[in-house]
């Protein structure tokens, strides 16, 4: 089995010979969110949060990041005021002068899009007494029979040729960086003192059907561990977060699932 990746240039990047599911695992591809109870997202958390923030006031600043998605005026409203949630969530409260916020916070969302290529086996239907099948799903003819490798071989079916499959891949990142002005010296920036990485990569998806997701998956825990990549499960018809056995678990925001 072959698979390559390609970006928008259509230029292969990774090629490797290997299985299907391993080339998922090792991609970090999550598969149609309709074929599966879950879809998931991963964070990575850096932090040097100080004590004693709660009540703390912060204001939402706008700066640049590095490869960022250009936003509509209402759509990146639209993501502050998520943020803003998430902030007030962990105890801060916002501002009533943004110049005297003790903390600041920005956020970015960057996007890559990529084609996955992969080959699998094409296998004759062969019934158990040793006859040609015939399968009659909608949109093959008879004889030829398109398996995965497992249900083919299970029922004895004669290997033809490899099947080329081209799958789309996105990949949403939204980083979420806070700063806290009371470590500031002299003219220099506020010192970071959180930074959270949350990404998905999977199935095309719209970000604002997104964004509650990997807002909720950036302050999971916060401020975390530092150092620290996990993988964020949610349900894909209710969209709560998926917990541990006898962990209760709240729905994102009002939002369609990927």
């Amino acid at each position: 089995m072959t698979q390559s990746v390609h970006t928008d240039s259509h230029q292969t990047v990774a090629a490797a010979r290997r299985p299907l599911t391993a080339i998922a695992l090792a991609a970090g591809v999550a598969l149609l969110a309709g074929c599966s109870t879950t879809f998931s997202t991963q964070v990575t958390n850096f932090n040097q949060w100080p004590q004693h923030t709660r009540g703390a006031t912060y204001t939402i600043v706008q700066n640049a990041q590095p490869g960022a998605l250009e936003l509509s005026e209402l759509e990146r409203q639209t993501y502050e005021s998520q943020l803003s949630r998430a902030l007030q969530a962990q105890g801060l409260v916002p501002a009533a002068r943004p110049e005297s916020a003790r903390l600041e916070a920005d956020m970015g969302v960057t996007l890559k899009r990529e084609i996955i290529e992969y080959t699998r086996p094409v296998y004759r239907d062969m019934p158990w007494w040793g006859w040609p099948g015939y399968n009659f799903g909608p949109g093959f003819g008879p004889w030829d029979h398109w398996e995965d490798g497992g249900l083919g071989g299970a029922w004895g079916g004669m290997y033809l040729t490899e099947q080329l499959v081209r799958q789309p891949l996105h990949t949403y990142s939204l980083k979420v960086r806070i700063r806290d002005r009371a470590q500031q010296q002299g003219g220099a920036a506020a010192p970071a003192v959180f930074e959270s990485t949350a990404q998905y990569a999977g199935n095309p998806v719209q970000l604002p059907s997104l964004m509650p997701y990997l807002m909720q998956s950036a302050f999971d825990g916060f401020p975390g561990q530092n150092g620290q990549t996990r993988k964020i499960e949610f349900d894909a018809d209710t969209g709560a977060r998926r917990l541990p056995t006898g962990q209760a678990a709240a729905p994102a925001a009002a939002a369609s699932r990927p």
